[in-house]
């Protein structure tokens, strides 16, 4: 009985302990946080990681007030979506008041763009055409909505570009005979109708709406071109060239070897997991992959947006959105830029 009588004890005092401990470190010492942010809307979570013990708390505007918090130090984390989460450990005092200021910043986004495949008859009839085009001619280019583009060999030291759209075959222009392998034709993106020709060195900008075609040399070969600003930007595996068509002349562009001008004071530049210099002349040796990054040409100031491994082969600007794609042609939307 007396046995009994002690673990009862033994047992009342131990609920009284949890019960006293509780009472004091969650009744009576309790402190308030007060939050400051730069969006309305988000979350707060506080985690103790001793006790195991975690809360969680909606903020509905910029300013939020969490009172009678447990005096405990806390891991808070602020977070919503579209924004990069914010961690930082802090101490709830007794009775105080803690005051804290967050800046949340977007987290740029990377969408695979799934394009519509044609149905099986139409690519079957379209595989014909282009199997016929390509035995029939010297050299052939299928460039998609814009339609097909072939050349004929005149026999001579010549040979024709035609364009074949809706069943309609259009002459453009001849040129001096080279190995096929040296033929190429790109459209110039960001720009409403052009072509980038290339015969070997011989660079020729063709507009398919007035049939004008503007000759210049340029001897590297160009992995795409694009128009902006009124210039023509010829990308390549050295980096970018902006070239001048009135003076028929080219600049290198040192900063990055592919971008966009995103406003009026800054560039959307890339730079690629291999530009180790580059990375630590602006001081971004801690990433690791392919850098999309915002430039301020007039303060000089650099943001990273988003590392990652997508191997990008181009950035460009298409009905004011911007995306990227890889070097298997796959498209990814990019949104939701700082």
């Amino acid at each position: 009985m007396k046995n009994k009588l002690t673990a009862l004890l033994l047992l009342i005092t131990g609920i009284a302990s949890i019960y006293g401990m509780y009472y004091y470190f969650f009744i009576l010492n309790k402190g308030d946080l007060l939050i400051n942010t730069n969006i309305k809307n988000y979350d707060v979570s506080l985690y103790n990681k001793k006790l195991k013990i975690k809360f969680n708390h909606n903020c509905l505007e910029k300013i939020c007030k969490i009172t009678d918090i447990a005096s405990f130090d806390y891991e808070i984390e602020i977070s919503k979506t579209g924004y990069k989460s914010i961690r930082q450990n802090i101490k709830v005092e007794k009775n105080k008041e803690l005051k804290i200021n967050f800046n949340l910043e977007k987290d740029l986004v990377i969408l695979k763009v799934n394009e519509t495949k044609k149905d099986e008859k139409t690519s079957k009839i379209d595989e014909l055409r282009e199997i016929n085009l390509l035995k029939k001619n010297y050299a052939f280019f299928n460039l998609d909505n814009l339609g097909y583009f072939y050349f004929i060999d005149n026999l001579d030291d010549t040979i024709k570009l035609f364009w074949q759209k809706d069943k309609k075959d259009t002459f453009i222009y001849s040129f001096n005979k080279v190995l096929k392998k040296e033929i190429n034709i790109i459209p110039i993106d960001m720009s409403e109708n052009e072509l980038l020709i290339s015969i070997g060195d011989e660079k020729y900008i063709f507009n398919l709406d007035n049939f004008l075609i503007t000759k210049t040399f340029f001897p590297q070969n160009i992995v795409y071109a694009k128009y902006m600003l009124n210039n023509y930007y010829f990308i390549t595996k050295n980096g970018s060239y902006l070239y001048n068509l009135q003076t028929n002349k080219f600049e290198y562009f040192y900063l990055f070897k592919d971008f966009l001008m995103y406003d009026s004071e800054n560039y959307l530049g890339i730079i690629y997991d291999n530009e180790i210099e580059k990375k630590k002349n602006y001081n971004l040796q801690d990433f690791s992959g392919n850098l999309i990054v915002k430039y301020n040409y007039k303060t000089k100031k650099i943001k990273v947006l988003k590392d990652t491994s997508i191997i990008i082969e181009k950035l460009v600007l298409n009905d004011d959105k911007i995306y990227i794609y890889n070097s298997s042609g796959d498209k990814y939307l990019v949104y939701n830029i700082e």
